[in-house]
């Protein structure tokens, strides 16, 4: 079951004005790099190896499956910014540099949006568990320094969820997205 997080209003006029990779170096086809489950292009899937030189790819992805679900642009833009601090918080805190451990991302669109579902295999860890805002009232070099990508993710989903499985850490995310 999902539970559903706030979302402060500055996090939700901070990412309608992010703007990811608006150009594409690579536009390769969606069904190359994905599985189809038979439901007419709903559910996507990829597997990628946990190196940085791969975001590129699985930012191009998360793209490619929103322009071939006719999802939005601000969603489309919302989702790559999620994936995108999933992705460098596995690097840096879950596998801690590169490595060959895979990351699996899988969007399975439906009528009320995306539910975004993304695997590691690093070690046990639920990133929303203790979610603290930032003292706002403290000078930014008295701040604790991490934090804010995970927080900006539970802001910007309209549901998270954290599990997990086997030897797995799973995250799930549904995005509500206009087409």
């Amino acid at each position: 079951m999902f539970f559903r997080r706030t979302r402060p209003g500055a996090a939700r006029q901070h990412h309608s004005a992010y703007n990811i990779a608006a150009t594409r170096r690579d536009r390769r086809t969606l069904e190359a790099g994905t599985s189809d489950s038979g439901q007419s292009g709903r559910h996507h899937h990829r597997t990628f190896s946990a190196r940085r030189a791969a975001l590129s790819d699985v930012t191009a992805f998360v793209a490619d499956v929103c322009d071939a679900a006719r999802i939005g642009r601000e969603p489309s833009l919302r989702l790559r910014l999620l994936i995108e601090e999933l992705f460098i918080n596995t690097l840096d805190h879950g596998y801690r540099g590169d490595s060959e451990g895979p990351v699996e991302v899988a969007f399975e669109v439906g009528p009320d949006g995306i539910e975004l579902t993304y695997e590691d295999a690093a070690p046990p860890y639920d990133p929303f568990a203790a979610l603290s805002p930032p003292d706002e009232g403290a000078a930014v070099e008295d701040r604790r320094v991490g934090g804010l990508g995970v927080l900006l993710v539970a802001a910007m989903a309209e549901q998270v969820r954290y599990r997990r499985a086997g030897d797995r850490n799973r995250i799930s995310l549904l995005i509500r997205a206009a087409r």
